[in-house]
């Protein structure tokens, strides 16, 4: 059985690598914006819930198949009293 600091070693090895510096890098190139995007829309998301009526269309109208481009808001229209008119 390895003890820790042969475990260490053998890490320490493999993180002198060229291979592994350029993984580090492209993960870091990638986890750094993906965590700027998502903490950016995690905190627009309820600003734009509450201030404005950007999210007041169902998604899946707008791309259904069935609805052929057109949103189908008919009852729920009626029942938003926030919705906008048309």
């Amino acid at each position: 059985m390895e003890t820790v600091e042969e475990r260490g070693e053998k890490w320490a090895r493999v993180a002198r690598t060229s291979g592994f510096r350029e993984l580090m890098r492209k993960k870091k190139a990638f986890l750094i914006p993906a965590t700027i995007f998502f903490m950016v829309f995690y905190f627009t998301l309820p600003v734009l819930t509450a201030f404005t009526t950007v999210l007041n269309y169902r998604l899946g109208d707008l791309i259904s198949p069935t609805s052929r481009g057109r949103p189908r808001m008919g009852a729920r229209r009626a029942a938003c009293r926030t919705c906008p008119t048309r």
